[in-house]
């Protein structure tokens, strides 16, 4: 039996593997990867790329007021990977919407 994704793992330029949650687009051009589930208090770790790439909890209730696109589970599998400071692609490392 198929069964839907949540999450989608990918891999960094140092060779990390990461679960993507979802991925969010601000008005202000800011890419928010989330790489863990979101807390009680809304918060999740995040990997941010805007005016620098970098890790750090984020408060998305705080920046949902902010966010003009979205994707989660099966939209995840949409959406080119992240990149770091010096513009390397990280890789998906699955690339099946299903298992």
């Amino acid at each position: 039996m198929l069964k839907s994704k949540t999450t989608r793992k990918v891999k960094d330029t140092t060779g990390n593997e990461w679960d993507v949650h979802g991925w969010y687009l601000t008005q202000h051009g800011w890419e928010y990867w989330q790489l863990e589930p979101t807390d009680q208090y809304g918060c999740a770790m995040c990997y941010v790329q805007g005016m620098a790439c970098e890790f750090g909890t984020v408060n998305l209730q705080h920046i949902a007021k902010y966010v003009i696109s979205s994707a989660s589970g099966l939209d995840l599998w949409d959406l080119s990977p992240p990149y770091d400071g010096d513009m390397e692609a990280w890789v998906w490392s699955e690339n099946q919407g299903f298992e």
